[in-house]
Parts: C-alpha cells; structure tokens; sequence
C-alpha cells in the first residue's frame, strides 16, 4: 500500500516545509588505513578535527562541502523547527534540483525541470537531508523516516540549485495503521 503525499497531508499531526539553496552533499565515508606504528600494524580512520578551508585535498573539500550543506540546512530550518522532537512514523518529500549542464541549456532544451539521472544517488541525497533534520530535533532519529519520495530534477531554465522539502508527521505506526484499513 502506498502512502501519496496527499493522503500524508490530510492525516498529518504536524507539517514542516524549507527550501535549501545549493547542491545536497552528505558526510564523507571515513576512510581507513592500516599503517606501521613502532613496528606494530595499526588501523587508523580519516576523520578531521580540524579543516583548513583553502586545503586542495579531495578528501578535505569533500568535509567542506558536508559541513557548508549541513550550515544551509540548519539556516532553513531555523524557527520553523518543532516545540519537541517528532516520535513515531514520518513522511519526507525530498525534491532536488540541480543545476542545468551546458547541453540542457540550449535554446532547443525544454523550459521546465527535467527528470536528472547523475549523481548523487537518491540514497545519499536523503541521508544529506534527514541527517541534519534529526541533529535539530525535527524527528528523535532519522529512522523515525518511513516513507516518501525522492526526485531528483535538472532545475528550470534561469533558476539555479536546491532542494526542497516536505516532512509530515504521521504520529504512531499502530494508529496510522487503523488509519489507513479505514481508507476508501
């Protein structure tokens, strides 16, 4: 049985609604090695206390860049976040728009969004959502999220990169369950 963003809307408990500026970028994978440390092996992780914001290491632009979407997040969501965290299920509608490639920007290319087949993978772009959503308090952890689409677009003509996000309270599975038997 699928839950539509209609049906979420008419039996929320509570709806929140942000658009974010710029690309989505998640938390980089931390990254491990074993190394030779006074003649005993050792596995050491890549996780950085500190980055310098002018570094040109891959590894380190990719930290900046997690920490800047993180900051854009947090700054669209600012007063708009729930007196208490959200407990039970929830609802997440993620749409992304990316920026246009220099071939969808010719005059021959449609005016309106269109649908984006590149990265980053759908998966990543709702961790790079729902992650910072549960560091405010929006919901008590991300695996309160259950259900909802992701989409991802090619932005229109003269529009540039974003997200945009709806997220709905479903409250408690059991009830939503009553809930949802009782729907024609």
């Amino acid at each position: 049985m699928e839950i539509t963003l209609a049906w979420a809307l008419e039996h929320a408990l509570d709806v929140l609604e942000f658009d974010v500026a710029g690309d989505p970028h998640g938390r980089p994978r931390p990254r491990s090695a074993a190394r030779k440390v006074k003649g005993k092996w050792t596995a050491i992780a890549y996780h950085p206390k500190k980055i310098n914001p002018h570094s040109t290491k891959r590894a380190d632009r990719a930290w900046i860049k997690a920490n800047a979407w993180e900051a854009a997040m947090h700054a669209a969501m600012r007063g708009k976040v729930p007196a208490s965290p959200w407990d039970g299920a929830v609802y997440v509608a993620i749409e992304v728009f990316k920026k246009r490639t220099k071939a969808l920007q010719k005059k021959s290319s449609p005016e309106g969004p269109i649908l984006c087949t590149t990265r980053p993978d759908r998966d990543n772009v709702e961790k790079a959502v729902t992650d910072p959503m549960a560091a405010v308090g929006v919901f008590t952890e991300d695996s309160r999220v259950c259900c909802g689409p992701v989409t991802k677009w090619y932005a229109s003509k003269g529009y540039g990169p974003g997200v945009r996000v709806t997220a709905i309270h479903l409250g408690d599975p059991v009830e939503l369950a009553r809930r949802m038997e009782a729907r024609p």
